[in-house]
């Protein structure tokens, strides 16, 4: 009905953000010779078009709340996009890139804590 469509909307419309983010920060990782960044960009990229051609999101929300977020951290480990801690193996930058200039240019990168 009516509330799949919509889902799969969203859906869609979530997917092409996620390939426009992926692509961002591949590009922003590529600049700084980040290899391990590049193949973490490119998962984001690569669930983002499945989400597209899909219409089914794999997140779990926007992290509203602490569980929420734990879950989609959890989610993201699951996917490969981060580690067992929530952020690259040996990434000194606060957040889920190899470098601070990929970190500023990800909008969901929160300066003061590393994620939003």
């Amino acid at each position: 009905g009516a509330g799949n469509a919509i889902k799969k909307g969203v859906g869609i419309v979530h997917g092409a953000g996620e390939a426009i983010r992926g692509n961002i920060n591949a590009f922003a990782d590529s600049a700084v010779g980040s290899r391990e960044g590049m193949a973490k960009d490119q998962n984001i990229v690569d669930r983002g078009v499945h989400e597209m051609n899909t219409g089914h999101y794999h997140g779990t929300g926007a992290g509203v709340t602490p569980v929420d977020t734990d879950r989609e951290r959890q989610n993201r480990v699951a996917q490969g996009e981060y580690d067992n801690s929530g952020a690259y193996s040996g990434n000194t930058a606060r957040g889920p890139h190899q470098s601070s200039m990929a970190n500023k240019a990800d909008p969901t990168v929160d300066s003061n804590l590393g994620m939003r």
